[in-house]
């Protein structure tokens, strides 16, 4: 009997190991993951290249998830899909850990052909040429916390994406306390300054505005922060002193206004008395005359744009001593280098106001300050003229601040190149400009005062940004434009400033990298003579720039078309150009007679092979 139960139990353990291990079986097979079909692996892949692509422009060091990648295309190949799609997921694990790299980027060696041995600033030293220099070598960017999340950190966290775009300038506007007299848009005065002294805590700390100046450092970068010298907000409390505005009787106005024929005019706002007069809105309100009125006096505002604030008299002792304490002390303590000039130009209607209150001695005071803590800081100017005007017009005025200034603004190709019909035009207005003592002019197609570029001209947005890149000066950036940005910073004030970087255009964002690339690798760009080679066919810009042995030939397209044109070469016969900035090549039988062909809005950057 016992026999029987033996037997029977080794048949019930035998079938509850059978039905024990199938219960594995099955389990494993059910844990097992799918294996994906080869579309639903290529969608994958596509998505990772977008996050990849991103990650990289952004600074991050993605080697891991690059070599996971790579083996998992490689399996892929093999149509090893199971593999493939494990060796993904790890990729993308390695994406979400990327971090920051701090690699600083590698200095280009500065050139000393941009020096002039001239005492321009009348300090008694001999200029030694060296901001000259380095201000040529790559693109200046305009930036600030509102660009991003209104921080100092904020702005740190994206300088390893501006120095990989090609930057060597970073322009910081104003961070300080501010006067706010709206408090519904605050960034609409941050220009109006109250006390520079003191940096405005909605930004952060002087210890985080110094890791930024810092960081921009170990990125090769330089940094210039903003001195607004011609205005002060009305009642502020740094500059309140009755000599630092422009104020004149009311009764003397009142003469002067008969003389010159104007109607003077009254109103009051919030409890505030005013005098106008011959306003007109011309994008903004502008006006001969604007003034508060305050007892049997006029406080006199800024010439043209009242809105900005109070006139300062730039000629003033105490002015002077201000801002050229404020300019010397955050070189020494913040280690900047350097300072843009808020409008620069005269603040003040000469037809009210007789005599030179210039920005020049001021300057002259800053600038003998600065160099002598730091020799190689520099001014850039919001326009090398002190004449109203400094926008338009500007081939017949003196650039006087060419004396203290290695570079400034030049606002053509922002007001008018419609008025450029040719290439010889074009050349012949650069050839044309004025400028004093071997400056620089920074080639700009939008600031913060503007629209952007993306909003009223995008399909012009590349070929633009290949010619102010290719002409002699130096190209300029605000921040968000290189990936098609389209919120104004001042222009309309209801738009948020901030940039939206995550669904930015990184396509444009590569091209202007590519651009950059080659312009700060090119001496004959950065230093070079220019001359007409367009000789006939469809309307295009072509130019030579020449720099010692380096010549490079720029054909720029317009036009919503494919075109073709004749060019003018003074190359031997059989030389071959490379085009850099699409990666193609040409032989050149006829140098007298070389036809190029460009997409519509194309462009092409073509180096002489040397042999």
């Amino acid at each position: 009997m016992w026999g029987v139960f033996s037997e029977m139990n080794k048949k019930v353990l035998i079938t509850m190991g059978i039905l024990v291990i199938t219960i594995i079986l099955i389990s494993v097979y059910i844990r097992q993951p799918t294996v994906p079909t080869e579309e639903q692996l290529s969608k994958r892949f596509s998505e990772f290249k977008i996050q990849y692509d991103e990650k990289k422009a952004q600074g991050y060091d993605v080697t891991e998830a690059e070599e996971f990648a790579r083996k998992a295309k490689q399996a892929f190949d093999k149509k090893d899909y199971r593999t493939a799609n494990k060796l993904l997921e790890s990729a993308f694990e390695a994406l979400e850990k990327a971090t920051i790299s701090v690699a600083p980027v590698k200095p280009i060696k500065v050139e000393t052909n941009c020096i002039d041995g001239i005492d321009n600033d009348g300090d008694g030293l001999i200029d030694n040429g060296d901001g000259d220099c380095w201000i040529r070598e790559g693109p200046i960017y305009e930036t600030h916390p509102y660009y991003y999340d209104g921080t100092f950190k904020g702005l740190i966290k994206k300088i390893p994406e501006i120095a990989d775009l090609g930057v060597k300038t970073i322009y910081l506007m104003p961070i300080w306390k501010q006067k706010t007299l709206e408090e519904k848009d605050p960034r609409y005065f941050l220009y109006h300054v109250d006390d520079y002294f003191q940096i405005n805590p909605e930004y952060g700390t002087a210890e985080e505005l110094k890791e930024l100046v810092d960081t921009v450092h170990k990125y090769g970068m330089k940094i210039l922060f903003d001195l607004t010298t011609g205005t002060i907000p009305p009642g502020g409390c740094t500059m309140s002193n009755d000599n630092w505005v422009f104020r004149i009787p009311l009764s003397e106005l009142k003469e002067k206004a008969g003389e010159l024929g104007w109607v003077l005019e009254y109103t009051t706002i919030d409890g505030n008395d005013y005098v106008y007069s011959g306003c007109e809105f011309n994008k903004r309100l502008e006006c001969e005359l604007f003034g508060t009125i305050l007892g049997d006096e006029v406080v006199l505002h800024h010439y043209p744009r009242h809105a900005n604030g109070w006139a300062v008299n730039r000629s003033n002792p105490e002015v002077i001593e201000y801002f050229t304490k404020v300019a010397e002390y955050y070189i020494r303590e913040f280690d900047i280098d350097g300072w843009r000039i808020d409008y620069p130009a005269n603040n003040y209607n000469s037809d009210i106001i007789s005599g030179d209150y210039s920005i020049l001695k001021l300057l002259r005071s800053v600038k003998k300050a600065i160099v002598k803590v730091k020799p190689d800081a520099i001014l850039l100017a919001e326009g090398p003229m002190v004449e109203r005007g400094m926008n338009k017009d500007w081939l017949e005025k003196d650039p006087v601040l060419d004396e203290l200034c290695e570079a400034s603004y030049s606002y053509y190709f922002y007001y008018r190149l419609e008025e450029v019909k040719s290439s010889k035009r074009l050349i012949d207005i650069l050839k044309e400009e004025r400028i004093w003592h071997n400056r620089q002019r920074a080639r700009l197609l939008e600031t913060h005062d503007t629209q952007r570029i993306n909003e009223i001209l995008p399909q012009l947005n590349k070929p633009l940004i290949v010619l102010i890149s290719t002409i002699p000066g130096i190209p300029w950036v605000q921040a968000g434009q290189e990936i098609g940005a389209r919120n104004s910073y001042f222009f309309d004030h209801q738009i948020d400033p901030r940039v939206d970087w995550a669904n930015g255009n990184y396509e444009l964002r590569e091209f202007y990298k590519k651009v950059f690339e080659i312009r700060n690798n090119n001496n004959a760009l950065k230093y070079g003579s220019i001359e007409n080679v367009w000789k006939s066919g469809d309307n295009t810009y072509a130019y030579l720039r020449s720099y010692e042995e380096d010549n490079v030939v720029v054909i720029i397209n317009f036009q919503n078309k494919r075109v073709s044109s004749i060019l003018n070469l003074p190359f031997n016969s059989g030389s071959t150009l490379y085009d850099e900035l699409n990666n193609e090549y040409f032989v050149v039988n006829d140098p007298s007679n070389f036809k190029i062909t460009l997409p519509a809005y194309g462009s092409r950057i073509l180096v002489l092979e040397k042999k």
